[in-house]
């Protein structure tokens, strides 16, 4: 990786570990998130997003040993056998002691292990983060740099550029999102 991609990592590690908001690329679609283990930052999230706190939030982890602080050890050996699964987003049950911020309404979590390299990166030194669209509530998501800058520039801590930015970037979609427990497909 080039010193600008590393700036980049090092601004939005920076922001995530002091409480703030980023938006990043994903192999799916732009994510916005922050760090799960934060009130005080999920609030933050679901003021940007003018979001339903019953909803909860996906969690993103480059490792499933990542999730063990939201997830009993027998859901993270079930992950790591799953990591040749299509991009999938796994419901899976969560610890009690889970953020009613994170979890919402739920007794389940919402989590997928990242494959991007920039959420790699950003995995290996803040651990798990959250990730949710880049857009209001009812809105479609952005999934364009500058147009993400133009509507969150002053909400969010940090935008990191997709170095790929193509038109197959733009087009990606989100993940699929699979029950573990029911094997139930919620969202193609």
């Amino acid at each position: 990786m080039d010193e600008s991609v590393h700036w980049q990592i090092a601004q939005a590690t920076d922001k995530l570990i002091s409480g703030g908001v980023i938006a990043y690329p994903t192999e799916t679609i732009y994510g916005i998130g922050c760090d799960p283990r934060s009130a005080k930052a999920l609030n933050k999230l679901l003021k940007i997003k003018q979001r339903d706190a019953n909803k909860g939030f996906i969690l993103l982890a480059s490792e499933p040993e990542q999730l063990c602080f939201w997830l009993e050890d027998k859901w993270i050996s079930w992950l790591k056998k799953q990591s040749e699964t299509p991009i999938t987003t796994w419901v899976v049950p969560c610890k009690k002691e889970t953020l009613p911020e994170l979890k919402g309404e739920h007794k389940s979590l919402a989590v997928r292990l990242s494959s991007h390299p920039m959420v790699k990166r950003l995995c290996a030194i803040t651990g798990a983060i959250t990730s949710t669209s880049v857009n209001r509530t009812d809105q479609g998501p952005l999934n364009d740099y500058i147009k993400i800058k133009q509507q969150f520039l002053l909400e969010l801590d940090w935008i990191i550029p997709d170095e790929t930015q193509t038109k197959v970037v733009q087009e990606r979609k989100s993940s699929r999102i699979v029950d573990a427990v029911s094997g139930k497909i919620l969202r193609k």
